[in-house]
């Protein structure tokens, strides 16, 4: 038994086309008391049958329940497509108290689009999300401290110590914007972080609303970013819904949306001397992986060591393209190469994607050993491409979409 014990288990539930992702870390220190448990949710929607997602959020609310938990610690939103915030509300009325909310800002122009590329007219709750995401964010989640995060915001300089006398296990905002678990009886040793990347997207570009706007055929010339309302959003997709599909196309091509996606490791900190014990894979309950599967399964023979953190990617581009590995080059040196090894759990990018992965992804990924892909095979996903690439590197491919195909992946540590 080391000083201190920590056990981490992540759960990819079924959502059909969307996610919704849920971590607890459990912390046991020397002085015997009962373990510290503390949670996390990463996105929460689905474009499919939404009593896939429903029937997800009721199991994790009852499994919280049944362990005496009412308390979030961290909501984070990879970003606002439906298909993963559009279950919020009914996340909202699960009783169950968020303390922090972490989302990316988003500029007018991809509110704009997000309405007029994918719009939900029916949910007011969506549109409002989208115009006005931290006073709806606020609305849902009252208790919650809400924070919409811009390239700027992510810088790569500790956040101020803001946990003041703080219990001797506890949570703290750290890493630039992120979050913490923590243990004080060993001076303030970080145990486990969750670490943000943004991902900004071609359409955070201030230059390219004004690229659009001026086709629009609008009566009183170009519209300024700081005049869009949600009304007015609504009026001008309801009167020009075909020419911004036909502009956005035309700007983007046919490479996905192209938003923001805010990008999240969940391990180990670096260099604070966290041993893993163990790491298991079950898939629908049964065993999956094992802490040596590496030596027992032919497509783990490439990993060198168990490895027991996850990286989430929302709809972060990866891919082949200069821009997507100029994306890829910014996530390693904002991470860095100590905190990717320790990945084993990958949420694949884009619900896998044609234009999204790439060799190289992989490559600065060198101990993922599992790939989930969040997806009912809506829009060609999962691509052969983004299979290909995974399976390539050695990645086990795992498709998490109709009840039955829950993912979860528990790892143990102990503190040297």
């Amino acid at each position: 038994m080391q000083p201190t014990d920590i056990e981490f288990e992540a759960t990819q539930w079924p959502a059909g086309q969307g996610g919704f992702h849920t971590q607890a870390i459990r912390v046991r220190d020397a002085s015997g008391d009962s373990p510290k448990s503390f949670h996390i949710i990463y996105d929460c929607g689905s474009r499919s049958v939404r009593t896939t997602i429903q029937g997800s959020i009721d199991a994790y609310a009852d499994k919280l329940a049944a362990e005496g938990v009412d308390d979030v610690d961290l909501l984070v939103l990879s970003h606002f497509d439906a298909d993963h915030v559009n279950q919020l509300a009914y996340l909202a009325n699960k009783n169950l108290r968020i303390a922090r909310v972490l989302a990316p800002r988003l500029t007018p122009l991809e509110k704009l689009l997000l309405l007029a590329v994918q719009p939900d007219p029916d949910d007011d709750t969506y549109n409002a999300l989208v115009m006005e995401p931290l006073e709806t964010l606020r609305d849902l989640f009252p208790e919650a401290s809400t924070e919409l995060l811009g390239p700027d915001d992510i810088a790569n300089e500790e956040d101020e110590d803001t946990a003041g006398e703080a219990p001797r296990i506890g949570t703290q905002p750290h890493f630039p914007k992120g979050h913490a678990v923590y243990g004080r009886s060993q001076g303030k040793k970080i145990l486990w972080e969750f670490a943000p990347f943004l991902d900004k997207g071609a359409a955070a570009d201030p230059r390219v609303w004004q690229r659009i706007m001026s086709q629009l055929p609008l009566p009183n010339g170009v519209l300024k970013p700081e005049d869009l309302s949600v009304s007015c959003a609504l009026a001008l997709i309801k009167s020009h819904a075909k020419d911004l599909k036909d502009i956005f196309n035309s700007v983007f091509g046919n490479n996905g949306s192209n938003f923001a996606s805010l990008c999240l490791y969940s391990g180990p900190a670096p260099g604070e001397g966290l041993l893993l014990q163990g790491v298991e894979g079950r898939l629908d309950g049964r065993i999956y992986l094992h802490e040596y599967s590496y030596l027992l399964m032919p497509w783990c023979w490439r990993h060198a060591k168990p490895s027991g953190a996850w990286l989430g990617t929302g709809d972060a581009r990866f891919g082949c393209g200069q821009k997507d590995q100029n994306t890829l080059t910014d996530l390693v040196a904002h991470l860095t190469r100590d905190r990717l090894e320790e990945v084993v759990l990958v949420g694949v990018p884009h619900h896998g994607g044609s234009k999204d992965t790439s060799p190289r992804f992989w490559e600065v990924l060198p101990h993922a050993q599992v790939g989930t892909f969040h997806t009912s095979g809506q829009y060609t996903h999962p691509s052969h491409a983004a299979l290909y690439y995974a399976q390539s590197a050695g990645v086990h491919n795992i498709i998490v979409d109709k009840p039955g195909s829950k993912f979860v992946l528990t790892s143990s540590w102990g503190l040297v």
